[in-house]
């Protein structure tokens, strides 16, 4: 090894060996060469928590603690300066250690020593016994370009030992929607000793996430799976602190079945999962038979109270969502009359029936006339003269009579 030379930067050199034999024949081996590259690798940034991306405050075990930061191929987050950084300069591999003091060098190490992960861009350490409360940590993050020139960057601290989680919440839909191309969702109820620091939704047509931990869902270290079959209608979608949110441009399928699942994370890292089960209905109900009067299939009917007209309807339906409300109302029209009376106004009776996706339809039955009057008796006779009565008949078979729904004297 030479040491105490001063190679310019940049610059190539190569290496030359010259062997003399027993023979005090001499020959000169020169190598490939070699370009003396002093650039540094370009930092980049440490997120405390298990959260890709995301930087929390408060990590909730004092026996275990994550980090992640920007890995392979470089250490750059500022896209503007990748093209600075030379391809000679790629990352070789990480190392990374816990402190309680990021200003010097024997304290940056002093929890967990440096750790070589290799190209890993992310860690986690257990079994450690570290101290809540007011205490404060750091991650240092050491990257080795294959030239190994070093980076050093070390994360802003966090606190450890928080006691809570997230929980309660609920999600403000219902059983059914009437809509295949979009999905509104609207949630409220999620509590954290901590505040809440973002949410997440997403869609599938299974339950199959049901009893698993909402951890391995906002940890994008498993984005392929979560995408590709658990979230498999509408992928896990970060909204900040928003508590509403419409999923679009789905392809529902009618009368397919769906489950929507809202993530609520705190600033510690811990998260809350639920979910609600709906399913698609886009017909409306099918139509059945009305009657305002005794009798369906009525082109008009009558009544004698005018206090009360009684209604009767039939064999409405829905097969996917079923009805869930129905609706009548008495509305007055203008009479086909000229003679003024009450009795001859027309009054129809509309009928609305919803199902339970939103979806309705209308009906009105048959006018309806108010009748008070009361029938008139007429006439009955045995036989066919109403002038002189039958009392005797010829045939045990057949016996005539006549009769006349007002009577008149015809005498």
């Amino acid at each position: 090894m030479l040491d105490g030379l001063q190679l310019k930067d940049r610059e190539l050199y190569y290496s030359l060996l010259r062997v003399t034999n027993a023979l005090n024949y001499t020959y000169i081996i020169r190598s490939n060469g070699v370009t003396v590259e002093e650039d540094p690798l370009l930092p980049g940034k440490v997120f405390d928590g298990y959260i890709t991306g995301f930087d929390l405050n408060i990590l909730p075990s004092r026996r275990k603690i994550s980090a992640n930061w920007e890995g392979n191929p470089g250490y750059q987050v500022d896209e503007s300066k990748t093209a600075e950084q030379p391809g000679t300069q790629q990352v070789l591999f990480y190392e990374v250690a816990v402190g309680t003091d990021r200003r010097f060098h024997k304290t940056r190490d002093n929890i967990v020593p440096f750790t070589k992960v290799g190209l890993n861009d992310s860690v986690t350490f257990y079994d450690l016994n570290l101290e809540s409360g007011t205490a404060i940590y750091y991650f240092t993050v050491r990257a080795y370009s294959a030239s190994f020139s070093v980076a050093t960057v070390t994360s802003n601290g966090f606190h450890v030992g928080y006691d809570g989680g997230v929980e309660g919440g609920s999600i403000i839909m219902g059983d059914y929607i009437n809509t295949d191309t979009y999905v509104d969702i609207q949630f409220e109820g999620f509590t954290s000793k901590l505040d809440i620091m973002m949410y997440y939704v997403a869609l599938s047509n299974h339950s199959g996430v049901v009893g698993t931990d909402c951890k391995l869902y906002i940890d994008g270290r498993k984005s392929e799976l979560v995408d590709d079959y658990l979230f498999n209608v509408a992928p896990l979608i970060n909204i900040n602190k928003n508590t509403f949110y419409t999923l679009t441009f789905l392809e529902l399928q009618p009368g397919g079945t769906y489950y929507v699942w809202v993530i609520a994370t705190d600033e510690s890292g811990d998260c809350g999962m639920i979910h609600h089960k709906f399913t698609v209905d886009t017909t409306p109900p099918l139509y059945g038979a009305l009657t305002a009067g005794p009798f369906y299939n009525m082109d008009l009917a009558y009544t004698s109270d005018n206090s009360t007209l009684t209604v009767q309807w039939t064999n409405y339906s829905d097969p996917e969502s079923d009805i869930a409300t129905y609706e009548v109302s008495l509305w007055q029209n203008t009479s086909c009359y000229s003679s003024g009376e009450e009795m001859n106004i027309p009054y129809t009776v509309r009928f609305k029936v919803t199902n339970a996706a939103g979806l309705s339809i209308q009906q009105s039955s048959s006018p309806v006339l108010y009748d008070p009057s009361k029938p008139v008796s007429g006439v009955l006779v045995d036989g066919e003269d109403f002038s002189a009565e039958q009392v005797w008949f010829s045939s045990t078979n057949i016996i005539k009579g006549k009769f006349i729904p007002f009577w008149k004297d015809y005498k």
